[in-house]
């Protein structure tokens, strides 16, 4: 399976709108929607399918790919945890690209 790599968007969209000063869950993301264009956003979505599809990484695994890449959160201990942000992550994502 491929990684993510430090070029990824999903590298991009971490550090830069969920690095050590992002002040909400969904405030980082509406930033990000605001920012960057329609193509980039279809990556985010692609790649984040990408990580969801190995459907054998745990939550626990899925915080560290996630901190590799720039992410300063903590959801292990939320309904979903980091699976389940990622979900929503991208199901927004798909929804603002669909009423663009």
């Amino acid at each position: 399976m491929r990684n993510v790599d430090e070029a990824s968007e999903l590298t991009h969209f971490l550090s830069v709108y969920y690095g050590e000063d992002f002040d909400t869950w969904w405030g980082g993301l509406d930033q990000y929607l605001a920012d960057d264009p329609p193509e980039d956003q279809q990556a985010l979505v692609q790649e984040i399918d990408h990580v969801l599809a190995d459907g054998s990484r745990t939550d626990e695994q899925l915080g560290n790919l996630l901190e590799s890449h720039g992410f300063y959160g903590y959801l292990s201990d939320t309904p979903g945890g980091y699976r389940g942000w990622l979900e929503e992550i991208a199901r927004r994502v798909r929804a603002h690209l669909a009423d663009a």
